[in-house]
């Protein structure tokens, strides 16, 4: 089992993708989160500048994925499975393998979606709106976004 420090980093990464403005410095050169001496305060702050690191060196991601889907018009909750790959600045890919086998690829300002049990594609030409809707699908939230 990992510890809860490293499982906060490791989940505060996978939430906030690249894309910072300035380069964090390397988490070599910032104090060890869980070093006995800092306040709650402190280690918040040093645990919230190695995620920034670690953040702005991401170039790809891979992970199986489980999405759950809650709405009121749904008569009971949806489940999907599948598996995500992210390649930094702007490409994503997600394979949704249940319940509908589908595959949504987002490259610079184009998005495909794949629906492969119904044997159809649909291109979209997302341009200016390319930042938004890697933002939408959580693949370019940068730590700093969250934040605010």
């Amino acid at each position: 089992m990992t510890h809860p420090t490293l499982r906060l980093l490791i989940l505060c990464s996978l939430l906030g993708l690249p894309a910072l403005a300035a380069p964090a410095p390397s988490a070599g050169e910032l104090p060890d989160p869980d070093a006995p001496d800092l306040s709650t305060l402190e280690r918040f702050e040093v645990l919230t500048e190695r995620i920034k690191a670690e953040q702005s060196r991401l170039e790809t991601l891979e992970a199986d994925f489980r999405q759950e889907k809650k709405s009121q018009l749904l008569l009971e909750p949806e489940e999907a499975r599948g598996h995500f790959y992210y390649h930094a600045p702007d490409r994503a890919r997600w394979e949704f393998e249940e319940p509908n086998r589908t595959l949504v690829v987002i490259r610079g300002n184009e998005m495909l979606t794949w629906y492969r049990d119904l044997g159809r594609a649909e291109r979209l030409d997302v341009g200016r709106q390319a930042d938004r809707v890697m933002q939408y699908l959580s693949a370019s939230n940068s730590l700093e976004t969250l934040q605010r």
